[in-house]
């Protein structure tokens, strides 16, 4: 496709969606009916009992929310692959399931981070994913509270607000030894027209090049991340490019229509840790010049329709990633329809779930979970004498 027609462009007009409306609005009321309120139920009936390990064991907290976070997830790739009917091809360097790393991927569509799950299903472990994501989210019920727990980082984009924030949240990963799969979008939001012309007065202000592919990365936060992550379990980076060959979803939106994408290719590469530069100047240009690559290559992508890089051979093999995801979207959509019911016979039930939100709601509030699990890390760190890292 055309990647200059922009998403505001690409939407349906009123004939196409009286042609699509039956089956695919049918499609979308189950896809944020099981993703919303199941992610409700599921936060309250699996993540709100797992609170109080906070006071016993930080790690056993740890891994049982991403646990929870892995399986939701597994839904979305799930419903993904086997409603929506999106094709998932990968090319480039493979990714290893149980390395640490930093994934820095161009923002082509608000629903890119969904479709990463999709990658992560055949190459890693969905529940090390962590996504670096806009602060209002936390305020979502269900979704933004499991957020929260899996201890997911929330921005305002505004950096004198967000440093202390998150530089403690990557010194909790790095003393806890955990094995995270960061993703970041450097470009900040997501590539429409509007964006594009903020990029390009940028690029025009500063001397720089004008991209028609790409936004021009917010470099800042990278170089941060690289810095105190590499002295934890993070031993790559990895520049990830996402395209769409067929049809370009602008947004949430785009599911309710119909207009999900029929491909999504990923072409990876992967840098080990240690090859990237210690400074923060390094590491901004560092960032920088695989933009430009980006540019390049995606230019290359639009007009063959692929990346030039051989497919990788998936770490799960794809019958077992079907079954897989089979059984995790019925699992899911049983578990979705029992709580339902069990709300609607129990008043055991209701005031369960009317305390659980309220506690929910209250740690929102007052800085979110994610605030609970770092001043109890910090109490744990500071009673064993383990050191701060810088």
């Amino acid at each position: 496709p055309d990647v200059t027609t922009y998403s505001d462009d690409l939407r349906p007009t009123l004939t196409d969606i009286m042609r699509f409306v039956p089956v695919h609005l049918c499609h979308s009321f189950c896809f944020w009916f099981l993703g919303i309120v199941g992610a409700y139920f599921g936060v309250l009936f699996f993540g709100l009992p797992a609170l109080p390990l906070l006071v016993f064991s930080i790690k056993a907290f740890g891994r049982w929310s991403d646990t929870i976070t892995e399986v939701g997830y597994q839904m979305v790739a799930a419903y993904m692959e086997i409603v929506y009917r999106t094709k998932v091809v990968v090319t480039g360097d493979a990714l290893l399931w149980n390395e640490g790393c930093v994934i820095v991927m161009n923002h082509r569509s608000q629903i890119d981070w969904m479709l990463f799950w999709n990658l992560l299903a055949r190459f890693g472990k969905i529940g090390h994913n962590k996504i670096i994501v806009k602060d209002s989210v936390k305020c979502v019920p269900g979704i933004g509270w499991i957020m929260q727990q899996a201890m997911y980082l929330f921005m305002s984009r505004n950096w004198e607000k967000d440093e202390n924030h998150f530089k403690s949240v990557l010194r909790y990963y790095v003393e806890t030894n955990r094995r995270v799969q960061m993703l970041l979008f450097p470009e900040g939001t997501d590539f429409c027209e509007r964006s594009k012309r903020q990029s390009n007065r940028y690029a025009q202000k500063n001397n720089l090049p004008t991209y028609n592919y790409v936004l021009h990365p917010r470099t800042l936060g990278f170089a941060e991340l690289v810095k105190i992550l590499r002295h934890g379990n993070v031993k790559s980076v990895v520049d990830l490019t996402i395209g769409y060959p067929v049809n370009i979803p602008w947004g949430a939106r785009s599911l309710i229509f119909g207009n999900f994408p029929e491909e999504v290719h990923f072409n990876i590469k992967r840098y080990p840790i240690d090859d990237l530069p210690e400074d923060d100047e390094g590491l901004q240009e560092w960032c920088k010049q695989r933009w430009m690559e980006k540019e390049e290559t995606l230019k290359r992508f639009y007009e063959n329709g692929r990346f030039d890089a051989p497919e990788v051979k998936p770490i799960v093999p794809e019958a077992q990633l079907r079954r897989k995801m089979v059984l995790c979207l019925i699992a899911w959509i049983l578990f979705t329809v029992l709580a339902l019911y069990l709300v609607c016979v129990s008043s055991l039930c209701r005031w369960f779930c009317v305390i659980g939100s309220a506690i929910y709601v209250g740690l929102t509030v007052f800085g979110g979970v994610e605030k609970s699990v770092l001043d109890a890390h910090n109490r744990m760190r500071c009673l064993s004498g383990v050191q701060k890292v810088n």
